[in-house]
């Protein structure tokens, strides 16, 4: 399966949103809820990027570098 990593500015600003929320919550089960969102709303699977306790600061280093592109 390939990484989707084009994504529009209105799922960047879902995206943060979520992140922000899943660093926030200790909670395994509010977790897990929030990842499945990522992946069904917008594609996004954390596991594809290799990076253990995703953090806010991750997904902009993401962008900041190119590797993930928002159209």
């Amino acid at each position: 399966m390939e990484v989707k990593s084009v994504f529009t500015e209105s799922e960047v600003f879902q995206l943060r949103a979520l992140i922000a929320e899943l660093s926030r919550t200790s909670d395994q089960s509010q977790k897990k809820k929030i990842r499945a969102k990522m992946r069904r709303k917008i594609g996004f699977y954390i596991s594809d990027w290799g990076i253990n306790d995703f953090q806010p600061e991750d997904f902009e280093d993401l962008i900041r570098t190119g590797r993930i592109r928002i159209i």
